[in-house]
Formats: C-alpha cells, sequence, structure tokens
C-alpha cells in the first residue's frame, strides 16, 4: 500500500525501494500471487526515471506471471502500463497492440478504468499515426467512460485531445471547456 502512495510523488528510488521490501514481505509469508504484482510497481519506477527498456522488461514478466495465475484484472492494468514505452519512443502500432489487449481484459472483467485508460491510449497512438477519424473515435469513447467514472481530469484530456482532431471552431470550445475542468480540478 506505501509503493502505490509513493507511485506518481517523483521519487522513484523511493518506489524501487519500498517495492523490493514488499516482495521480500510477499516471498517470506509464501504469497505468489502478491509477489506477483510488486514488480509491476518496480516497472512504474522505471517508467518514471525514462528506463524504457527496463520497464518494458520487467512488465512483460509480470504480466506472464499474472496469465499463468489467470489475473485478467491486473493483467489489463499492466497491458496498459507496457503501452507507455511504445507510445514514448513512437512504436505506435505496439502501443496500440498492448492497448487493445488490456480493453479486451478490461471489457472482460469489467473494468472501467483500465477501459478508459485503453481507450485514451489508443486515442493518442491514433492521432500521433495522423489517423484523425480513429482518434476522434478513441477520444470520444474515452470520453464517455471518463463522464462515467466522474473522472474530470480525463474528460479533460479527452476534450484537449478531441480538440486536437476536430475542426478549428469546435476545437476552441473544446479546448476552453478542457481548460475550466482542469483549473477546477486543481484547487
Amino acid at each position: 500500500a506505501l509503493a502505490v502512495c509513493v507511485y506518481g510523488s517523483g521519487d522513484a528510488e523511493r518506489l524501487v525501494e519500498i517495492s523490493e521490501e514488499s516482495a521480500a514481505l510477499f516471498r517470506r509469508a509464501g504469497d505468489a500471487h502478491g509477489a506477483a504484482h510488486v514488480p509491476g510497481m518496480i516497472g512504474f519506477a522505471m517508467l518514471e526515471m525514462g528506463d524504457l527498456d527496463g520497464a518494458t522488461r520487467i512488465f512483460g514478466e509480470v504480466l506472464e506471471n499474472l496469465k499463468e495465475q489467470g489475473d485478467s484484472w491486473a493483467s489489463a492494468q499492466i497491458l496498459n502500463h507496457m503501452a507507455v514505452a511504445p507510445l514514448r519512443r513512437g512504436d505506435y502500432p505496439r502501443a496500440a497492440e498492448h492497448a487493445q489487449e488490456a480493453l479486451a481484459l478490461a471489457e472482460q472483467t469489467g473494468d472501467r478504468l483500465a477501459a478508459q485508460t485503453a481507450l485514451q491510449i489508443l486515442a493518442q497512438a491514433a492521432w500521433a499515426s495522423d489517423e484523425r477519424q480513429e482518434a476522434s473515435r478513441y477520444f470520444r469513447a474515452s470520453l464517455w467512460v471518463a463522464s462515467e467514472l466522474a473522472d474530470r481530469v480525463n474528460v479533460a484530456y479527452c476534450m484537449q485531445g478531441l480538440a486536437a482532431v476536430v475542426e478549428p471552431r469546435r476545437a476552441a470550445r473544446l479546448l476552453g471547456a478542457g481548460e475550466a475542468l482542469l483549473e477546477e480540478a486543481a484547487v
């Protein structure tokens, strides 16, 4: 739980330290399922530190273990994170492949948050590949799910994404609405 709290704080070294402690505790307790989840946190830290190859390797190992255990929910989460490295590298087909698999698992398990994340990744990959219609479709679907989840920040990001792929007049309104939501969320 402490590792989850540290994730996103910018202290990637602390995240690795806590995760390694956690893995040792799970191993001592004989909890293979818990131990299988912990390396994913180290993968998150590697993403934060910019070590895309290390993160990719770790996420691949974690995904293999989770699939062996039949954990579709956690597999969807890891696949969404696996999409980050190819997205940053400009390998949009590979990022979309991971996101499509994550979306399928998220729909199978009913995980709306993982589905929203996968849709947003698919939208970004399509936009970066200059596939505007596909990007628009995915941004709209992601926006819909983010709205259902009352996730104002991702609603705003989806609006900004849509603004990048629609005609200029609509883009201005979307950007303005997105900015207003982000300002409100920051309060």
